[in-house]
């Protein structure tokens, strides 16, 4: 049997690192193509990941729109964005005889069949249409906030429809989840390209508003692991989409708008305890789970191997734009209520940050050759208002710098300082996983930059500036949230590793409205 080429098609707005994974993973498995629509063109991604092998990045900025639908223009709602991708790329772009349109925190696995391919291939020659059921992740007994996490167990769509969710969930939830899914349950499709009369939809292939006849994949053969969710943000992110867009909302059928009003309860308790409770009853899999002890054939393990993947098949061919560390200033002072500094490690994606606000026509400073942090320390030792000659700035980011372990300063410790001259201004916290930025530190540079903090601290080995890096970070943070709490700073949190991009801008932009 020759082998059967497929593509994947999928439009995305997600963290770099979950957009890399998913490549990689289906690279991995055989695709022979994937297609990438990216539907936030300031996030930068799609020259990022452009020359990969086997790998098609489209940038869906205002051009795009223009020329796909002159008229109209860009589509208000996302699902029309992916069927409209879904299908032009599989017109036009694609030349493999099965498409599957999937999302980017789906993961096609092969079980019992070899590959992919050769579920495709067993597909009946009178049927132009293939359904892969979803298996939907938890969390195996603990999480971190920050961290985005592929692993964990994935329970399977039960055949039996009744108590599914009760077992899992218990009662009360279990009625709002009766099958124990809380994403979607039908799974994705692929379809042959032959059929150019049938389109990609979400979730299935329809012609003339019905459904094509499709064959339906056995769970014990292939599933599509549906990484609902890819974290604790990521969870926050998908219920809160749901909730605060009136029009999706309505547009959901009762039983789901009562799903999803139970996050709205909790966050409207004001708690963040009762959010993060809602989301380990949901998500998280306790080791002594009855439901796990009693049907175990309903769950299973996916060893994805995507750190390996990721690292052989996407990070030797990633490009990036060259990157300025000054963009033009405005061609006005910005206003205090307007400026943004950011006040988050280095080495957590200020760089990639700067490049956003740039990208959405928003001025940046970044670190300036260490021009911007030595004019905050001589403020300070003037007793005056820090930053002048950086007006035209609406963007303040890394403020550091270091000289060969003699003369070290991290002004982002000293924001309290900043924010009594800037008191209307807004504090950017971005941060990662504590372990990955302490091994970024480790290795910037070649070394040099942890020899020269544990010369100025007067440290004597690399494990012991490492330990005293992360109780400076909890401290910081600690600081930072606490100011915040007291009403001292307005204050943005941004998880670079788990929050989308245009995520970070909507509620950026909501507080410069807030004060303009």
């Amino acid at each position: 049997m020759s082998e059967v080429k497929w593509a994947v098609i999928t439009t995305c707005a997600e963290p770099k690192r979950l957009v890399e994974a998913f490549i990689a993973h289906h690279l991995a498995i055989g695709a022979h193509e994937i297609v990438l629509f990216f539907d936030d063109p300031a996030d930068g991604l799609a020259e990022t990941f452009s020359q990969i092998p086997r790998v098609t990045c489209i940038s869906c900025d205002a051009a795009y729109w223009t020329k796909r639908r002159p008229r109209k223009g860009r589509p208000s709602g996302h699902r029309q964005r992916q069927t409209h991708n879904a299908e032009y790329a599989a017109r036009n772009l694609c030349e493999s005889e099965w498409i599957a349109h999937i999302d980017v925190d789906e993961f096609l696995l092969a079980r019992s069949v070899r590959s992919i391919s050769e579920m495709l291939g067993r597909v009946p020659e009178t049927l132009d249409a293939v359904r892969v059921l979803p298996a939907e992740r938890m969390f195996a007994g603990s999480w971190l906030p920050g961290k985005m996490d592929l692993s964990g167990i994935f329970k399977l769509k039960p055949e039996w429809a009744s108590d599914w969710g009760k077992e899992l969930y218990g009662a009360d939830l279990g009625e709002l989840f009766p099958n124990g899914f809380q994403g979607h349950e039908v799974g994705k499709s692929f379809k042959r390209r032959r059929n150019r009369e049938a389109r990609l939809n979400i979730h299935f292939v329809r012609k003339d508003g019905e459904n094509i006849p499709e064959h339906k994949v056995e769970q014990d053969e292939a599933v599509l692991l549906h990484m609902f969710p890819v974290s604790f943000e990521d969870w926050v992110g998908k219920y809160e989409r749901r909730i605060d867009d009136p029009v999706y909302f309505n547009s959901m059928p009762d039983h789901a708008q009562k799903r999803y009003s139970i996050y709205r309860k909790a966050r409207e308790r004001s708690s963040e305890g009762t959010v993060r409770e809602l989301f380990e009853a949901l998500s998280v899999l306790p080791a002594d789970s009855p439901a796990r002890a009693s049907r175990p054939g309903l769950f299973l393990r996916a060893n994805l191997d995507v750190a390996n993947n990721v690292q052989r098949l996407v990070r030797p061919y990633l490009s990036s734009a060259k990157f300025e560390h000054t963009s033009s200033p405005a061609p006005s002072p910005i206003p205090d209520n307007q400026r943004v500094f950011q006040i988050g490690m280095n080495r957590c994606g200020s760089k990639d940050i700067s490049a956003m606000f740039g990208r959405r026509g928003m001025s940046y400073a970044h670190w300036d050759r260490g021009r911007i942090a030595r004019n905050l320390r001589a403020a300070q030792a003037a007793e005056g208002k820090p930053f002048a000659g950086y007006e035209n700035y609406q963007l303040l980011s890394d403020i550091s710098y270091g000289s060969n372990g003699t003369d070290i300063y991290d002004g982002f410790y000293d924001f309290d300082y900043i924010a009594k001259f800037y008191r209307d201004s807004i504090f950017l916290l971005n941060h990662r996983p504590v372990d990955e930025w302490l091994s970024s530190r480790r290795k910037f540079r070649d070394g040099k930059y942890i020899a020269e903090h544990m010369a100025a601290a007067g440290i004597c080995s690399e494990e012991a500036m490492l330990a005293k890096w992360a109780e400076d970070w909890q401290a910081h943070a600690e600081n930072v949230r606490d100011s915040a709490a007291r009403g001292d700073i307005r204050l943005i949190e941004y998880s670079l590793n788990t929050e989308k991009p245009f995520s970070l801008f909507a509620r950026l932009e909501k507080m410069l409205r807030d004060r303009s």
